[in-house]
């Protein structure tokens, strides 16, 4: 039972990261994993005899890039899936009537993600810019996507630096029929 206000919840994150990087030439391939153990848990304030609720998910987020450096030129392409890292109140059942229950079964919700970027480096400045792509599987919505476009400019002059940048996101969905 889930008691508005007097729960304690948390969560853990234990990740290791696993990364290979070649270089020949003006090339760099990066390939990599990302492996997560993820513990939520929530232990009601001031109720006696009410038991520790957890959840423990592993997982596995794989990334692999290609890029190409010139001069003060860099372009780059990355691939990645990974797994939302939902938070605890993804777990609770909002339509139950009375104390809320908490729901465990999850699905896996994995983002299948690319990006376009490139990036200008000279001595006192880097600019980026870049174009994402997410395609979300197995959320409520069906065909859920994102798409990002964005730039950064930092400027540097000894131990100054400014950074400033620009983002734009669109989402998409298509909700499903019912039958």
């Amino acid at each position: 039972v889930w008691y508005q206000d007097i729960n304690r919840e948390q969560y853990l994150n234990n990740d290791l990261y696993v990364q290979f990087d070649y270089k020949k030439g003006p090339w760099i391939i990066t390939l990599g994993d990302r492996f997560r153990n993820n513990t939520f848990w929530n232990k009601p304030y001031e109720k006696e005899g009410e038991s520790l609720w957890s959840y423990n998910r592993s997982d596995h987020a794989f990334f692999a890039s290609a890029g190409y450096k010139k001069g003060h030129h860099f372009v780059q392409g990355i691939f990645n899936r990974s797994y939302f890292n939902p938070s605890v109140n993804i777990f609770i059942d909002y339509q139950e009537e009375g104390p809320t229950r908490y729901n465990t079964d999850q699905k896996t919700r994995i983002a299948w993600r690319s990006e376009l970027r490139y990036t200008y480096q000279a001595e006192q400045i880097v600019a980026t810019c870049s174009a994402t792509h997410t395609l979300l599987t197995d959320m409520p919505l069906a065909d859920e996507s994102l798409i990002g476009l964005g730039t950064t400019v930092t400027w540097n002059k000894g131990p100054l630096r400014i950074t400033g940048g620009v983002n734009a996101y669109h989402h998409h969905y298509e909700l499903l029929e019912s039958v």
